[in-house]
């Protein structure tokens, strides 16, 4: 963990075994799967919100809700890859009891990441909504139909 959160409230899971990925995570390296730590149980789920606090320090989570933040790398693009990460936090949020995070973000994918028509798109971009690449994206209409009928139970 970077020196400048030791002793904090804040933890940073490695992402490659050596720990030194801190150029991974700044650069474009579309891997934000601090949620697949909390969904799984790796880390306990006391550390949870100090994950959470990592993520929203580094802007890895947004203000408007979304887990997936994706470094571009001129940083003229604000994109998201949307339903991924954020169906690990979801699944985290849901088996912790946190109903209301676990809500918010199935709000914020159908606000963020659905289309008039009710597809689902890859990516959403702050500054350019059109920014769509490889859209409709099916496992991201499937991770929302997951969500909604975890939801319902």
């Amino acid at each position: 963990m970077p020196k400048k959160y030791e002793g904090s409230d804040i933890l940073r899971v490695p992402l490659c075994p050596s720990g030194d990925d801190e150029k991974l995570i700044k650069g474009f390296y579309p891997y934000f799967g601090f949620g697949r730590f909390t969904a799984n149980q790796i880390v306990s789920d006391e550390d949870v919100d100090r994950i959470l606090n990592y993520i929203k320090v580094e802007g890895i989570k947004g203000e408007k809700g979304l887990y997936g933040h994706m470094p571009y790398p001129d940083g003229n693009m604000h994109i998201w890859y949307t339903t991924n990460s954020d169906y690990d936090w979801f699944l985290t949020f849901k088996r912790l009891g946190r109903r209301t995070e676990a809500e918010d973000i199935v709000r914020c994918q159908i606000a963020y990441s659905m289309t008039d028509e009710y597809y689902m798109l890859e990516r959403y971009a702050d500054n350019d909504p059109y920014y769509v690449p490889w859209s409709p994206n099916a496992s991201g209409n499937g991770r929302l139909l997951n969500m909604l009928l975890d939801l319902a139970e």
